[in-house]
This record gives C-alpha cells, structure tokens and sequence, in this order.
C-alpha cells in the first residue's frame, strides 16, 4: 500500500510539473533564437489557424454592420466585395506575420531587459489543466495585458497551440 501511494504521489507530481517544463524549455529556445527548437513546442499553423478565425470573426461582424447600414444594391455588394477581400489578405498576412520571431517578440515581458531574453517560466503567473490533455498557462498578471498559452498533448508532447494576447482599451 506504502509503495501504492508513493507512486500515486509521483505520477501526480509528474502531471504537474510535465507541461511547466515545456514552458521552460520552450523561454530557453526563445532565449537562444533557435528556430528548430522553438518549432518543437509551438504548433505554428495551429497559432495562424486561430488567428486567421479571429480576423474571420471580424470580418464576419464588418459585413453585418455594413449591411445593416446599407440595403441598397451597389453599396451591399461593395461591402461583400471588401470583406471577401479582406479575408484574402488577411490569411496572406497572417501567414506573414506569426513566425518564431514574432513568437519571440509576442512572449517577451514588456518591462525586460533588452540585452538578456528572461525566463518564460517566472513570467508565469497561472497554469492549470482545462482537460487531461490541454493545459493553460498566462504569462504576466491581470490587468496587466496578460498573455494566454494554449498547451495541448500531442504525441505524448505538450505544444502551444493558441495564443492569446489580452489587452484592455
């Protein structure tokens, strides 16, 4: 029973500190600027893939006022022409924009130095499980333009596969 518990408490232990040393090692890849590293822990396609929704999202709300505002024919049509090419630049800039160096400069806490690339992990100022297999981690506190990392369980790999940046008007 004592060996039953004692690999209770270790398998729990593991559960917990298993995606903060992801977190680690993903500050430590950012640190050193190494590319193929930081591709190991961050699903890129993923993070475009959710901001490509977003800017969707968005756009999808352009559309609905502008129609609302405009019932006649070339002033609608005028709107639906902008939106849909909006959407196509947008996934274009998208695409463009979110790569490791954005990553870098996205994760990076705002009041830090500029010659030394600090620790990810002591910007972490929440983290828990959402799901055996999600876990979600905020970097910096609130109301304080917090930033949100969205870790899911890949291949028995913990991956940030969203990011969300929080920022008050």
């Amino acid at each position: 029973m004592k060996y039953l518990f004692g690999l209770v408490v270790l398998f729990i232990t593991f559960a917990i500190i298993w995606p903060y040393s992801t977190v680690y090692r993903l500050g430590m890849a950012l640190a050193a600027n190494d590319e193929p590293a930081v591709l190991q822990f961050v699903d890129l396609e993923s993070v475009r893939a959710r901001y490509k929704h977003s800017v969707e999202q968005q756009t999808q709300m352009f559309k609905q006022l502008n129609l609302g505002q405009q019932s006649s024919g070339i002033g609608s049509s005028f709107g639906s022409f902008l939106g849909n090419s909006f959407k196509a630049l947008s996934d274009t800039t998208v695409d463009s924009v979110v790569t490791t160096q954005w990553l870098r400069d996205t994760l990076r806490p705002p009041h830090a130095d500029a010659k030394v690339y600090p620790s990810l992990l002591s910007s972490v100022s929440f983290g828990f499980y959402e799901s055996p297999s999600l876990f979600l981690v905020r970097l910096g506190d609130l109301g304080d333009n917090p930033i949100h990392l969205h870790l899911k369980l890949e291949n028995w790999n913990w991956k940030v596969t969203a990011i969300y940046k929080c920022s008050y008007f």
